[in-house]
């Protein structure tokens, strides 16, 4: 009997530090697996936050973009405005410059043309 004890306190033994070594390996690889799972949750804590500021960077640059796309609509409003105006002043002046040449310089009649027998010709 003593011998069946022996393997009996033997086989226990062994049980219980495989066991504990088991366990230990275990505990291990959990605390492995949480440490990666926590890093990789850091980088996506990470990279969220740096999208969020990159949003917020590319939402201002929209804003501004836009303002001064609408100050450029204005800008270009006005001088098609102004454009017109002056089209009607050139004309205005081209007719009035036109008239003031007219009474300036009436234009000359053309001498009038006389055939070989001395009667006036027509046309």
């Amino acid at each position: 009997m003593d011998e069946q004890n022996l393997y009996t306190v033997l086989t226990t033994v062994a049980a219980v530090l495989g066991s504990s070594a088991a366990w230990k390996y275990w505990e291990k690889r959990l605390a492995a697996n949480q440490k990666k799972e926590l890093m990789l949750e850091r980088d996506r804590s990470e990279l969220k936050d740096d999208l969020r500021e990159r949003v917020a960077v590319l939402e201002n640059k929209l804003l501004k973009a836009e303002e001064e796309k609408d100050k450029l609509r204005q800008d270009i409003i006005s001088l098609v405005e102004k454009i017109a105006a002056l089209t009607v002043e050139v004309e205005y002046l081209r007719r009035e410059n036109q008239e003031l040449r007219m009474i300036s310089h009436p234009p000359m009649s053309l001498p009038k043309r006389y055939r070989h027998d001395g009667k006036e010709e027509e046309g």
